[in-house]
């Protein structure tokens, strides 16, 4: 590359000389240089049959666009000198190696600035770990801190059940040895057998007593090591807190660093919406069963509707069934009553007996006729 940019400048120091317009004062005497070593020519002194050189053809082709009196060139002038051309190809390669060097700063940094998140991510979930064993191991400390509470105040209250009982023990023995001392010195000889009797009981009740003493020393014991076990639980729950402290202020520092991190949430948010669009869709369709399932409850109701309809249509036809079964039950027994009736007419044997069977035959109403 720099090898093509210093082909460039050979082929072009004006290029160069506008590039580096702080060198105005070397190009203003190479111009005075020019203008002292070469005469002023014109245009139309060329013979035409005269043909230009390779470097000047362009010019002479180019004359009617100029100014009639112009400086030509010799072939190979060159506008700058060779140092300074050198300075600028020296100026572009270490314009070149900065690039190079600043574009490997920034890959470094890119690199570094990658490493660093992935290790505060890595930090940040080792913490969180670290938080929630914390947090766990604080609340079997304080289950276990309950528990022992619970567990010595059941043996407090044990042990002071006991040592009541065994003072209520220990009063009643002093008393009975009381009244067996009183009944002992005022006792006839005869008396004797029973007052070792006695002392052998007061022996009994002192072993007693002596038993009971060292089982509430031996209650006592174990109350001083529950009551040190308790004092270092609390130690180590109270260690922990503190570790949990710690620890809540380092990640409280990191929370920062996962600010950084945020951007990964957003091909989360992508999904989510295209979750949420997913379910809008389960919902319209779910109103859409919803409504076919109220137009098929409604059009249940509507034929449960018409079966009760028809029901009750159907036993009102009974009814009037069952009435019509009446009626022509109580045509038939008209009819032969009418017809006995008739008969016993034809054999009466006068016009009395006649009336009176008439006069049996008007009825008023169907149930006098079934009484009948």
């Amino acid at each position: 590359m720099a090898q093509a940019d210093n082909g460039g400048l050979e082929q072009d120091p004006l290029a160069s000389c506008s590039d580096c317009p702080s060198d105005d004062s070397d190009i203003s005497m190479g111009a005075e240089t020019f203008a002292r070593g070469y005469d002023c020519v014109s245009i139309s002194s060329f013979p035409g049959e005269r043909q230009g050189q390779e470097d000047t053809a362009s010019l002479v082709s180019t004359a009617t666009l100029v100014p009639e009196c112009i400086y030509l060139p010799p072939s190979g002038y060159q506008l700058l000198p060779d140092q300074e051309i050198a300075q600028q190809k020296a100026a572009l390669q270490s314009t070149n190696v900065r690039l190079e060097k600043v574009t490997q700063d920034k890959e470094a940094l890119q690199e570094a600035l990658r490493c660093s998140t992935e290790d505060c991510a890595s930090q940040v979930k080792q913490l969180l770990d670290q938080i929630k064993g914390s947090e766990e191991i604080l609340e079997g400390l304080q289950r276990s801190m309950s528990e022992t509470q619970q567990k010595t105040s059941r043996q407090m209250a044990a042990l002071t059940a006991s040592f009541s009982r065994i003072c209520q023990e220990v009063n009643l023995l002093n008393e009975e040895n009381e009244k067996l001392r009183a009944f002992g010195s005022t006792g006839s000889p005869e008396e004797q057998t029973p007052a070792v009797q006695t002392s052998s009981v007061q022996r009994a009740a002192q072993f007693r007593q002596e038993r009971l003493c060292i089982e509430i020393v031996t209650l006592q014991e174990e109350l001083n090591a529950e009551l040190a076990a308790k004092r270092d639980l609390e130690e180590q729950l109270q260690r922990e807190k503190e570790n949990h402290t710690e620890e809540r202020a380092t990640l409280s520092s990191f929370r920062t660093e996962m600010e950084r991190m945020q951007e990964d949430r957003k091909q989360s948010e992508l999904q989510l919406q295209e979750s949420e669009t997913q379910v809008q869709k389960l919902w319209e369709s779910l109103g859409d069963q919803e409504k076919l399932l109220q137009a098929e409850q409604e059009e249940k109701a509507s034929l449960q509707e018409t079966l009760k309809q028809e029901r009750n249509k159907m036993l009102r036809m009974q009814a009037e069934l069952a009435t019509s079964e009446d009626v022509q039950r109580d045509f038939v027994l008209l009819s032969q009553s009418l017809q006995v009736s008739l008969e016993k007419i034809r054999q009466a044997k006068s016009l009395e007996e006649v009336q009176d069977l008439l006069e049996g035959t008007r009825l008023k109403d169907v149930s006098q006729l079934r009484d009948t």
